[in-house]
């Protein structure tokens, strides 16, 4: 049987409903797309398919919601609240610099809190969570817009470490849960994942458990998208006791997949690579103008 508290999960983090309409003013002055329909958005970015050297590369699965983006290049600041080992320090921004070989965000430590975008706390009783993408430019400059409640638990377990510090900093690049992707297929042992997260340590009521585990993103915001990825590092680790079939055990996933890293390049690209993507889209628009012109 599974130990209780082997699975450590991150809550879906919500702006409250009264800065949800400035928080959407922010994000579209933030990036101009955060505007555009997300479906059309997403259509377009699914069929990118040839970038990067001639290679054939797809746009897979990492959902995304379109209007939270960061601006391309942008630098996020990034300030720790509460007094921190420096080991802790040093590992954190280790882990989160490892964005930037694929996202063009970079990171940078300040101990300047009105200057900050990022704000990481260490509360062990709030678990670990990030506000999403753009949303975290809208906290006030008083209040965390990350927790990472596990990370003075693993000063000899980098492999947490990287798995705590990886997912959350995906979350503020506005990367949701893999295992709300609208096409994934988990055959659920809903009675046995209910009685998990119904008991201690995270007592969840069984409309918790709905929101957080069993749900599905659907329409827009959501970006389009294909295939399910469960190697994910933005996927819950889902143990044999959780689902049906023996296919659908997902481990702890501590490293970026190869998608997780493509996805990155796409919403945040380089600039080479942005011209590629630019190059790309305008073929198409000049293939759209030709058609309706013949037509």
């Amino acid at each position: 049987m599974l130990a209780r508290e082997a699975v450590k999960v991150c809550v879906d983090r919500v702006l409250p409903a009264d800065v949800r309409g400035p928080a959407t003013d922010r994000a579209i002055a933030e990036r101009e797309g955060n505007a555009v329909d997300a479906g059309r958005l997403g259509e377009a970015m699914a069929r990118l398919e040839e970038f990067v050297g001639g290679d054939q590369v797809k746009r897979e699965a990492l959902v995304m919601l379109s209007g939270k983006r960061l601006r391309t290049g942008r630098t996020l600041k990034v300030y720790f609240m509460g007094s921190w080992p420096q080991w802790a320090i040093d590992r954190v921004m280790y882990y989160t610099h490892l964005w930037e070989d694929a996202a063009n965000i970079q990171w940078e430590r300040t101990t300047d809190i009105m200057a900050s975008d990022v704000r990481i706390e260490k509360d062990p009783r709030d678990g670990g969570w990030s506000y999403l993408g753009a949303d975290v430019l809208t906290i006030p400059k008083d209040q965390p817009t990350m927790n990472l409640g596990w990370i003075l638990e693993t000063e000899n377990d980098r492999d947490e470490s990287r798995r705590l510090c990886l997912h959350e900093d995906g979350h503020t690049l506005d990367f949701t849960h893999e295992q709300f992707h609208p096409q994934g297929t988990i055959d659920w042992n809903k009675p046995a994942v209910y009685a998990y997260y119904q008991g201690s340590p995270n007592f969840w009521s069984r409309s918790d458990v709905d929101a957080q585990v069993f749900r599905k993103y659907a329409g827009a915001p959501v970006t389009q998208f294909s295939a399910y990825d469960k190697w994910s590092i933005m996927h819950y680790p889902i143990p044999r006791e959780f689902v049906l079939d023996p296919a659908d055990v997902v481990g702890w996933n501590t490293k970026r997949s190869p998608t997780d890293r493509r996805y990155a390049a796409l919403w945040y690209p380089y600039p080479a690579l942005e011209a590629q993507i630019n190059d790309t889209l305008a073929g198409w628009a000049r293939s759209l103008e030709a058609s309706l012109g013949k037509g």
